[in-house]
Protein backbone atom coordinates (compact mmCIF):
# COMPACT_ATOMS: atom_id res chain seq x y z
CA UNK A 1 0.00 0.00 0.00
CA UNK A 2 2.87 2.45 0.95
CA UNK A 3 3.95 2.27 -2.63
CA UNK A 4 1.05 3.07 -4.21
CA UNK A 5 0.67 6.31 -2.05
CA UNK A 6 3.32 9.28 -1.27
CA UNK A 7 1.67 10.64 1.84
CA UNK A 8 2.07 13.83 3.43
CA UNK A 9 0.66 16.59 6.11
CA UNK A 10 0.22 19.80 5.05
CA UNK A 11 -1.38 23.04 6.43
CA UNK A 12 -4.91 24.26 5.96
CA UNK A 13 -3.46 26.73 3.49
CA UNK A 14 -1.90 24.62 1.15
CA UNK A 15 -5.03 22.51 0.75
CA UNK A 16 -6.81 26.35 0.28
CA UNK A 17 -4.68 26.41 -2.40
CA UNK A 18 -6.00 23.85 -4.57
CA UNK A 19 -9.62 24.32 -3.70
CA UNK A 20 -8.41 28.11 -5.13
CA UNK A 21 -6.79 26.27 -8.36
CA UNK A 22 -9.87 23.89 -9.02
CA UNK A 23 -12.46 26.97 -8.87
CA UNK A 24 -10.16 28.63 -10.84
CA UNK A 25 -10.06 26.11 -13.58
CA UNK A 26 -14.12 25.88 -13.65
CA UNK A 27 -13.85 29.80 -13.68
CA UNK A 28 -11.68 29.62 -16.96
CA UNK A 29 -13.02 26.83 -18.46
CA UNK A 30 -15.72 28.25 -21.03
CA UNK A 31 -17.56 25.09 -22.04
CA UNK A 32 -17.45 21.96 -20.46
CA UNK A 33 -19.92 18.84 -19.40
CA UNK A 34 -19.57 15.68 -16.84
CA UNK A 35 -21.71 13.25 -15.57
CA UNK A 36 -22.26 12.82 -11.55
CA UNK A 37 -22.96 10.13 -10.04
CA UNK A 38 -24.23 10.39 -5.92
CA UNK A 39 -23.88 6.70 -4.60
CA UNK A 40 -25.08 6.43 -0.75
CA UNK A 41 -22.92 3.60 1.83
CA UNK A 42 -24.81 2.11 4.59
CA UNK A 43 -21.39 2.58 6.29
CA UNK A 44 -17.71 3.61 6.17
CA UNK A 45 -16.54 0.04 4.68
CA UNK A 46 -19.51 -1.11 2.74
CA UNK A 47 -18.91 -2.46 -0.36
CA UNK A 48 -22.25 -2.44 -2.11
CA UNK A 49 -24.02 1.31 -2.56
CA UNK A 50 -27.94 1.42 -0.59
CA UNK A 51 -29.10 3.71 -3.32
CA UNK A 52 -27.40 5.35 -6.15
CA UNK A 53 -28.53 8.41 -8.63
CA UNK A 54 -27.16 10.14 -11.48
CA UNK A 55 -26.81 13.49 -13.13
CA UNK A 56 -25.25 15.53 -14.77
CA UNK A 57 -23.74 19.04 -15.61
CA UNK A 58 -22.93 21.32 -18.55
CA UNK A 59 -21.57 24.76 -18.62
CA UNK A 60 -21.06 27.45 -21.40
CA UNK A 61 -19.79 30.58 -20.30
CA UNK A 62 -21.95 31.70 -17.54
CA UNK A 63 -24.48 30.20 -18.65
CA UNK A 64 -24.88 26.76 -16.67
CA UNK A 65 -27.50 23.54 -16.62
CA UNK A 66 -27.51 20.61 -13.81
CA UNK A 67 -29.53 17.75 -13.04
CA UNK A 68 -29.02 16.37 -9.75
CA UNK A 69 -31.01 14.33 -7.09
CA UNK A 70 -34.54 15.67 -8.72
CA UNK A 71 -33.61 19.30 -8.87
CA UNK A 72 -32.63 20.96 -12.29
CA UNK A 73 -30.79 24.00 -12.23
CA UNK A 74 -30.90 26.57 -15.08
CA UNK A 75 -28.65 29.62 -15.51
CA UNK A 76 -28.53 32.34 -18.09
CA UNK A 77 -27.59 36.21 -17.82
CA UNK A 78 -30.95 37.08 -16.90
CA UNK A 79 -32.34 33.90 -14.94
CA UNK A 80 -31.21 31.11 -12.64
CA UNK A 81 -34.53 28.68 -12.41
CA UNK A 82 -34.15 25.66 -9.87
CA UNK A 83 -36.96 22.92 -10.77
CA UNK A 84 -37.91 20.48 -8.22
CA UNK A 85 -39.35 17.46 -9.44
CA UNK A 86 -40.56 16.07 -5.67
CA UNK A 87 -41.71 19.56 -4.92
CA UNK A 88 -43.54 20.61 -7.89
CA UNK A 89 -41.88 23.79 -7.40
CA UNK A 90 -40.00 26.78 -9.14
CA UNK A 91 -37.73 28.99 -7.72
CA UNK A 92 -36.48 31.98 -10.29
CA UNK A 93 -34.01 34.39 -9.03
CA UNK A 94 -31.13 36.50 -9.81
CA UNK A 95 -28.37 34.79 -11.67
CA UNK A 96 -24.97 33.82 -9.35
CA UNK A 97 -21.97 35.18 -10.38
CA UNK A 98 -19.59 33.20 -8.68
CA UNK A 99 -17.94 30.29 -11.01
CA UNK A 100 -17.23 27.23 -8.97
CA UNK A 101 -17.00 23.39 -9.29
CA UNK A 102 -20.52 21.93 -8.93
CA UNK A 103 -20.85 20.06 -6.12
CA UNK A 104 -23.76 19.73 -3.25
CA UNK A 105 -20.99 21.08 -0.31
CA UNK A 106 -19.33 24.67 0.13
CA UNK A 107 -15.79 22.97 0.02
CA UNK A 108 -14.17 26.59 0.71
CA UNK A 109 -16.40 27.00 3.74
CA UNK A 110 -16.17 23.47 5.28
CA UNK A 111 -12.47 24.03 4.94
CA UNK A 112 -12.39 27.28 7.62
CA UNK A 113 -14.46 24.85 10.25
CA UNK A 114 -12.35 21.65 10.24
CA UNK A 115 -9.47 20.71 12.50
CA UNK A 116 -7.10 19.61 10.64
CA UNK A 117 -5.94 18.42 7.00
CA UNK A 118 -3.70 15.91 5.01
CA UNK A 119 -3.17 15.40 1.17
CA UNK A 120 -1.62 12.35 -0.69
CA UNK A 121 -0.89 11.87 -3.94
CA UNK A 122 -1.71 8.69 -5.83
CA UNK A 123 0.94 7.38 -8.37
CA UNK A 124 -1.52 8.10 -11.40
CA UNK A 125 -1.98 12.00 -9.99
CA UNK A 126 -4.72 11.97 -8.25
CA UNK A 127 -4.72 14.68 -5.56
CA UNK A 128 -6.33 13.58 -2.42
CA UNK A 129 -7.46 16.52 0.41
CA UNK A 130 -8.79 15.17 3.23
CA UNK A 131 -10.48 17.91 5.93
CA UNK A 132 -11.12 16.28 9.31
CA UNK A 133 -13.82 17.18 11.31
CA UNK A 134 -13.81 14.73 14.27
CA UNK A 135 -13.31 17.74 16.90
CA UNK A 136 -15.22 20.18 15.15
CA UNK A 137 -18.56 21.18 17.28
CA UNK A 138 -21.89 21.56 15.06
CA UNK A 139 -20.94 19.37 12.15
CA UNK A 140 -22.35 16.28 10.12
CA UNK A 141 -19.44 14.44 8.60
CA UNK A 142 -16.12 13.17 10.83
CA UNK A 143 -13.98 13.61 7.79
CA UNK A 144 -14.39 14.21 3.80
CA UNK A 145 -12.37 13.07 0.79
CA UNK A 146 -11.94 15.16 -2.28
CA UNK A 147 -9.74 13.74 -5.22
CA UNK A 148 -8.47 16.60 -7.55
CA UNK A 149 -7.38 15.02 -11.58
CA UNK A 150 -4.22 16.70 -12.92
CA UNK A 151 -6.68 18.48 -15.41
CA UNK A 152 -7.43 20.80 -11.68
CA UNK A 153 -11.13 19.09 -11.96
CA UNK A 154 -12.78 17.49 -9.38
CA UNK A 155 -13.28 13.79 -9.76
CA UNK A 156 -14.91 12.55 -6.90
CA UNK A 157 -15.97 13.90 -3.02
CA UNK A 158 -16.77 11.47 -0.69
CA UNK A 159 -18.78 12.32 2.76
CA UNK A 160 -18.08 10.48 5.62
CA UNK A 161 -21.00 11.38 8.15
CA UNK A 162 -20.71 12.09 11.79
CA UNK A 163 -24.17 10.28 12.84
CA UNK A 164 -25.18 6.72 12.94
CA UNK A 165 -28.33 6.57 11.16
CA UNK A 166 -31.41 3.98 10.06
CA UNK A 167 -31.23 4.23 6.33
CA UNK A 168 -34.25 2.83 5.95
CA UNK A 169 -36.66 3.86 9.15
CA UNK A 170 -39.85 1.46 8.25
CA UNK A 171 -37.43 -1.82 9.02
CA UNK A 172 -36.64 -1.57 12.40
CA UNK A 173 -33.95 -4.51 12.15
CA UNK A 174 -31.48 -2.57 10.46
CA UNK A 175 -29.10 -1.13 13.32
CA UNK A 176 -28.51 3.03 12.88
CA UNK A 177 -25.06 2.60 11.54
CA UNK A 178 -22.41 5.78 10.49
CA UNK A 179 -23.07 6.64 6.14
CA UNK A 180 -20.89 7.82 3.65
CA UNK A 181 -22.06 9.56 0.62
CA UNK A 182 -19.37 9.49 -2.63
CA UNK A 183 -19.89 11.81 -5.69
CA UNK A 184 -18.08 11.15 -8.84
CA UNK A 185 -17.97 13.06 -11.36
CA UNK A 186 -17.03 11.69 -14.96
CA UNK A 187 -16.77 12.23 -18.27
CA UNK A 188 -15.09 15.49 -17.98
CA UNK A 189 -15.72 17.24 -21.63
CA UNK A 190 -14.22 20.56 -22.14
CA UNK A 191 -15.46 20.54 -25.50
CA UNK A 192 -19.35 19.33 -25.48
CA UNK A 193 -22.24 19.66 -28.03
CA UNK A 194 -24.38 22.23 -26.64
CA UNK A 195 -28.32 22.51 -27.20
CA UNK A 196 -30.09 25.57 -29.19
CA UNK A 197 -32.42 25.71 -25.87
CA UNK A 198 -30.14 24.48 -23.21
CA UNK A 199 -30.28 27.13 -21.11
CA UNK A 200 -33.14 29.01 -22.22
CA UNK A 201 -35.65 30.00 -19.53
CA UNK A 202 -38.71 29.69 -21.73
CA UNK A 203 -38.15 25.45 -21.15
CA UNK A 204 -39.28 26.30 -17.37
CA UNK A 205 -41.14 29.47 -16.99
CA UNK A 206 -42.88 32.52 -18.65
CA UNK A 207 -42.25 35.87 -17.64
CA UNK A 208 -45.08 38.33 -18.95
CA UNK A 209 -43.32 41.37 -17.46
CA UNK A 210 -45.53 41.45 -14.74
CA UNK A 211 -46.04 37.95 -13.80
CA UNK A 212 -43.88 34.81 -14.21
CA UNK A 213 -45.82 31.34 -14.68
CA UNK A 214 -44.95 27.99 -15.30
CA UNK A 215 -44.09 26.99 -18.97
CA UNK A 216 -46.99 24.19 -20.42
CA UNK A 217 -44.56 21.17 -19.20
CA UNK A 218 -44.44 23.07 -15.45
CA UNK A 219 -48.18 24.59 -15.51
CA UNK A 220 -49.11 22.84 -12.21
CA UNK A 221 -45.81 24.02 -10.24
CA UNK A 222 -45.70 26.12 -7.83
CA UNK A 223 -43.49 29.64 -8.50
CA UNK A 224 -41.44 31.04 -6.16
CA UNK A 225 -40.19 34.93 -7.57
CA UNK A 226 -36.62 36.24 -5.97
CA UNK A 227 -35.92 37.56 -8.92
CA UNK A 228 -35.09 41.66 -8.04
Amino acid sequence: MAALLLVCSLKAQTVAEVFKLVNSKYAQTENVSMDIKYELFANYSAALPYESSSGSYVKQGSNFCSSLLGITTMQNKKYAVSVSETDKMIVVSNPDKSEKAPSIIEIDSLLKRCTSTEMRKTNDGITVCVLHFENAPFCEFDRIEIEVGTNSFVTSITLFYREAVNLNETDPQLKKEKPKLVITYSNINTNPVIKADQFSEKTYIIDNGEKITGAPAYSTYRILNHKK
